[in-house]
Parts: C-alpha cells; sequence; structure tokens
C-alpha cells in the first residue's frame, strides 16, 4: 500500500505475486476475508481469514490456481485514489480489512491494482499482465496474529516466492529445503541446548540457556578485546525512564539510548574530553512484522552491543571510518555476504534539514573509508528511525538480509551546541548510536552458515573423547586430560551407553571434533579423529599433531585476522 520510486524486479514481482494470491483466494474462496498482504522475508505474504481450516490439499489447490491466473496472461490496471476515497471505495467492495488499513495509511494516496475488476491496495507496479510476475511456488501456512487498531486478529498467513524462472526457482527451493532439513537455527540451537523459544516469553520468545549465555559471553569478551576505542561501561535498568522530556526522544524501542541521552544531558564535557563514549550490552526491542516465524532472526527483541557517542562535528567522520573499518574487519573474520544500506526516517518533516545533514555526514564517512561490503545505491525511507542511518545486512544462506550492525546520527540540534572549544567558541555537538553487533542475529546465522557446527574457538566443547571399552577408560581420560591442559574445551565420555548412542549425543551438541580410543589407539598410543563438519571416515594420527594443528584455531581471533 506504500508508493515505491524505484523497485529491483525481484521487490516488484514478490508485491505483485502477493496481489495475485489474493485474487486467486477470493475466486476460489468467494467467502474468505482478505487481511492483508506484502513482501516478506522469502518472498511474500497475504494474510486471510478461512471459513474452513487451510491444509496441504487446500494450499496445493491455490498454488495451481495462481500459476494458471499468471499463464492466462490476464491485463492489469492501476488507479490512484485519496486516500479517504479509497477507504469508501473498498468499504463499499465488503473488504472492510483492505478498507481499514487503507485509511490508517501515512500516505495521501493510496494506489490500487486492478485483476478482473477487483481491485486491491498495491503499490503501482511496473507490470501490465499477470504474466510479468515471474514463476511463483506457495511454500507454506500458518496462523498469524496482526494488530487492527487497539485489536488483535488471527489470520492465517500464506507465504510464497516469486523468481524471474524456472531454474531460479528450482535453485532458490533446493537451498530452502536445505536450510529447513539441515541448518535451521529454530532446530539446531534448542538440540545444542544454546537456546530454548518459549511462548510464555511474549513477544521476545526464546531464553539463553548455559551454553548459549556462554557463547554470548564468549562473543562479548572478544568484541571488547578488540574494539579500537575507549568506552565507558555502563549498565541501564530495563524499561528506563527518562527524568525529562528529550528533544525528539526515540522510540521506546531501546530505552538503552534514552539513558545514555539523559545521562549526556547531566554531563560537563571539555573539548578534550570528546568523543565521548557510552557502552553497554543489553536486550533492545525493535518492529519484526514476521516475530517469531524466523526465530532470533525474526524476534521482537535483540542482545546487542551499542554505544552513543558525543563529539564535535568535525569529529564525526574520523569517528565513522573508524566504526566502519571495525565492523567490517569483524565480519569478514565470519565470511559473511552483507551490503551497506543508507536509510533516513519516513516521517522527517519537522527535522528535513537535520536528516539531509546526517545522510551528508554518513556519506563523507563512506567516501573516505575503504570499504570491502558493497553500498545500495539507494536511500531507503523505514518508519521508526532514531535519524539518518547505516545498516550492514549480511545474507542468509537462502539470501535474505539481516541487520547486524548500524550507525545512527540521533540528533544535533541546539541543545547540544554547550561545547567550548579552546578559543572559548561554542561547538556543534553530534549524537551518534553506533551498534556494533546484535548477538542473536549473529548467532543464528553462524548456526545455519555451518550447519550447527560453530567456529572452533566460539564451540562450548573442541572435542568430544569417546571410550570404546573398559580397558580403554583409563587411557581415553588421560587423553582428555592432555587436551585441556593444551588448552583445548574436552570431556571424556566413558559411559557405558552403545556407541551409536554417544555418537548420536554429541551430534546433537554440535561437539566439532570425536577422538575415539579403542583397542588399537592404546596400543599405538594414538587417536582415531573425527571431524563433525566432514562426516569423513576416522582418521589416526598423534596426538601432538591434532593439538599443533588446530590449537589456533581455538584461540579467538583478532579484528585484523584473515580468517
Amino acid at each position: 500500500m506504500t508508493p515505491t520510486q524505484s523497485l529491483n524486479p525481484s521487490t516488484a514481482s514478490n508485491l505483485l505475486a502477493a496481489q495475485l494470491l489474493a485474487y486467486t483466494v477470493r475466486q476460489l474462496f468467494p467467502t474468505a476475508v482478505l487481511v492483508q498482504g506484502g513482501l516478506h522475508s522469502i518472498g511474500f505474504y497475504y494474510d486471510f481469514i478461512f471459513e474452513q481450516p487451510l491444509n496441504t490439499p487446500i494450499l496445493e489447490l491455490i498454488d495451481r490456481a495462481l500459476r494458471t491466473l499468471i499463464k492466462e496472461d490476464q491485463p492489469l490496471r492501476f488507479r490512484s485514489m485519496m486516500r479517504e476515497n479509497a477507504q469508501i471505495f473498498l468499504d463499499k467492495q465488503k473488504e472492510p480489512f483492505l478498507a481499514f488499513f487503507a485509511g490508517e495509511s501515512p500516505f495521501n494516496i493510496i494506489d490500487l491494482i486492478e485483476v478482473n475488476q477487483t481491485f486491491l491496495p498495491c503499490s503501482e507496479l511496473p507490470f501490465s499482465s499477470t504474466g510479468e510476475s515471474g514463476v511463483i511456488k506457495l511454500l507454506t501456512y500458518q496462523p498469524h496474529t496482526i494488530a487492527m487498531g487497539q485489536e488483535m486478529v488471527d489470520v492465517v498467513r500464506i507465504v510464497g516466492v516469486s523468481q524471474p524462472d524456472l531454474k531460479a526457482l528450482k535453485c532458490f527451493l533446493k537451498s530452502y529445503d536445505g536450510l529447513l532439513k539441515k541448518r535451521d537455527h529454530r532446530l539446531l540451537g534448542p538440540r545444542q541446548e544454546l537456546f530454548t523459544f518459549c511462548e510464555n516469553e511474549g513477544e521476545s520468545g526464546y531464553i539463553w540457556r548455559r551454553r548459549g549465555r556462554t557463547l554470548v559471553d564468549r562473543l562479548t569478551d572478544w568484541l571488547d578485546t578488540n574494539k579500537p576505542w575507549a568506552e565507558e561501561k555502563i549498565v541501564t535498568p530495563p524499561f528506563f525512564s527518562s527524568p525529562k522530556p528529550l528533544d525528539d526522544p526515540p522510540p521506546c524501542e531501546s530505552w538503552l539510548l534514552q539513558g545514555h541521552l539523559s545521562l549526556f544531558e547531566q554531563l560537563t564535557l571539555e573539548e578534550k574530553a570528546l568523543p565521548y563514549r557510552l557502552n553497554e550490552q543489553g536486550f533492545i526491542f525493535q518492529s519484526c512484522p514476521e516475530s517469531l516465524e524466523w526465530g532470533l532472526l525474526g524476534s521482537h527483541v535483540n542482545w546487542v552491543d551499542q554505544t552513543t557517542i558525543f563529539s564535535l562535528l568535525n569529529q564525526v567522520v574520523p569517528e565513522l571510518i573508524s566504526s566502519l573499518q571495525f565492523i567490517e574487519q569483524m565480519f569478514r573474520i565470519f565470511c559473511f555476504e552483507g551490503c551497506w544500506h543508507l536509510v533516513s526516517s519516513r516521517k522527517k518533516a519537522s527535522r528535513a534539514g537535520r536528516e539531509i545533514e546526517g545522510l551528508e555526514l554518513l556519506k563523507s564517512g563512506i567516501a573516505e573509508a575503504t570499504l570491502h561490503f558493497p553500498l545500495s545505491s539507494e536511500i531507503e525511507e523505514e518508519e521508526g528511525c532514531n535519524g539518518s542511518c547505516l545498516e550492514l545486512r549480511v545474507k542468509d544462506e537462502i539470501g535474505r538480509s539481516w541487520t547486524l550492525s548500524k550507525i545512527e546520527i540521533i540528533r544535533h540540534d541546539s541543545q547540544t551546541q554547550k561545547v567550548v572549544d579552546s578559543q572559548g567558541k561554542k561547538q556543534r555537538g553530534v549524537f551518534l548510536s553506533r551498534q556494533v553487533l546484535s548477538f542473536s542475529r549473529l548467532i543464528a546465522l553462524l548456526i545455519e552458515k555451518n550447519c550447527g557446527a560453530l567456529p572452533l574457538w566460539l564451540a562450548d566443547e573442541h572435542v568430544r573423547v569417546i571410550a570404546i571399552g573398559k580397558a580403554n577408560h583409563r587411557y581415553a581420560e588421560s587423553i582428555q586430560k592432555r587436551l585441556q591442559s593444551s588448552g583445548f574445551r574436552s570431556i571424556c565420555d566413558a559411559s557405558e551407553a552403545p556407541l551409536a548412542v554417544k555418537i548420536h549425543e554429541a551430534e546433537r551438541c554440535g561437539v566439532p571434533f570425536l577422538m575415539f580410543i579403542g583397542d588399537q589407539e592404546r596400543i599405538k598410543e594414538g587417536i582415531s579423529l573425527r571431524a563433525m563438519c566432514r562426516k569423513e571416515k576416522n582418521q589416526y594420527m598423534n596426538l601432538e599433531v591434532f593439538v599443533e594443528t588446530y590449537y589456533r584455531q581455538t584461540q579467538s581471533p583478532t579484528s585484523t585476522s584473515d580468517s
């Protein structure tokens, strides 16, 4: 329903596919209620209220009818209306939900797409017929809850994807199927006892377990060790409320930022003390329309490393350069694919000048920094931005992008012009907010990238020593002690359980290496090694060779590491 200035072909195709799905359901099930639809992290979605329960055969029926509609290549028309007129028009068409959301739109003009005299709210797209939507496949359906004013409405969400051709669709479906079966962090994380999804936790939906909390702490220590800046560590109590109103206060999604800004208001700073940085790790809330549909990636709550920086105007660009370089060095260690995106607030009429100046500052930092990840050519507009923003979005295993780092120009107004330089002149002050890392999303992406096998330096347990037979218990325990003394996190499984059970338990926990100690290993004073990530046959070797080969990988890398 929102206007679009320039859409890439994939976005446009998926937007059209969502409306064609709504039209198809309306033709097959005249009593179904159309609620809303649009882009999904996979492709597209549409929400419905059905009289009858939706099941797999019905989904397949809708899928076939949708493909037929595309093959018929029926004409499309677009028309625009004033918001109030569109609301009245859709209400007369007996589409109460579509009428409601049209009336709630922040835009004065509403675009409608017409398919065979059926009108649906949709941004005007560069298509003239249904056949231009690409090759479509419906993937899944699930119950969902959406907000309609003050009420929550239960709907069924159908999700699908549009690809330019059949070859691209087959490639995507192969990756998608592999994600769900072998890589999905929603299955692997709880299996490895890293976290648990819990409906009783409300919108956060997950809780860290001991292994997961240890993993977060290990990442936090690594991050703090490698940061090139001096930062004051603070702790903001949850649901912080500022003691006095702030000019252009940030949204309630981040009480961390509110607390930082409030503290800055009380500081007396001289030029020599700047830039001044407040840092903490904590939870932030953010809007995510797909919520727990994608586990940690789509949760409303993220555990982040956040720093608020107060600097002079002429210090902003050097601060941006150092931030960009550090963030890039950090993510290159994990070998992710990513892209930088410039983002500004959609609702900015009262502060358009500051938004433009903030974007210019970000552009200056980008121009002077040497970037490894490319910069998107378009400037995006989003709801809820605190100011001009630069985001690093990392791709997952099926090509979706997730924001892991961002830098925002929060505000630079008259209240911040309080710093006096050595010549007694007032200097312009600028607030920056730097989220170096979203720990929750990083952990989810690492799990999926490596099919559950974390990088060795992050693994809770490096090696599981498995004794085969009672006669080999003592030798297996000696191997485990030698590993520990060499810096490897390891345990020895000398239980009486069958070997297959021991291997399954180690795989469930995501242990990178298994060492089997049987009669031959004890007699030859060696080990049989299996790397879980490669699933290859056991390899006989000397323990010292293993230590020499893999010890370096157990150590936390520096931000300047090449791997």
